[in-house]
């Protein structure tokens, strides 16, 4: 076999490997979890069944809401470093309370506005899909809970 004919045949494998590569990224690409969030956007405008109105009147919501909920991280983040670094000066438990209740009053304003968001959701609800949205309200807890932190079973 000569030298030109092997690397003719090289040649064609290597291509052939190349679009077998290529095929499996494109392939595992479509796969792919949905990102963070998508996955419950998508399925409440299933289970609610939305029509592209609504679709888009839910995604401003959602905007909005990622938007808040983006400040009140920051300022959770910002807040319990405060706390946490009293542990470095041994400062008063007065300061400590003060930060705490500080945290607790910011998770009290992250509740208001997930249900002033879960109520804009139900006011683009039609009569037909009202049920749905009752049923859906029951199970929110479960469909937004932190994934990332394994749950305790009883």
């Amino acid at each position: 076999m000569s030298k030109v004919k092997l690397l003719r045949i090289i040649t064609v494998l290597m291509l052939l490997c190349n679009i077998f590569l290529m095929y499996q990224v494109w392939n595992n690409t479509k796969d792919k979890p949905p990102r963070r969030g998508e996955g419950s956007r998508n399925e409440i405008i299933e289970r609610l069944h939305f029509d592209d109105v609504q679709t888009k009147h839910y995604d401003e919501y959602i905007y909005e809401h990622r938007e808040a909920m983006g400040k009140f991280d920051e300022r959770m983040r910002v807040l319990k470093q405060e706390l946490y670094a009293t542990l470095l000066n041994n400062q008063q438990s007065t300061k400590q309370d003060s930060l705490i209740n500080l945290i607790a009053n910011t998770q009290k304003e992250i509740e208001q506005v997930n249900l002033d968001h879960f109520k804009k959701i139900g006011s683009i609800c039609t009569n037909i899909q009202k049920p749905a949205f009752d049923s859906l309200v029951t199970q929110l807890s479960d469909l937004f809970m932190d994934k990332r932190r394994p749950q305790k079973r009883l």
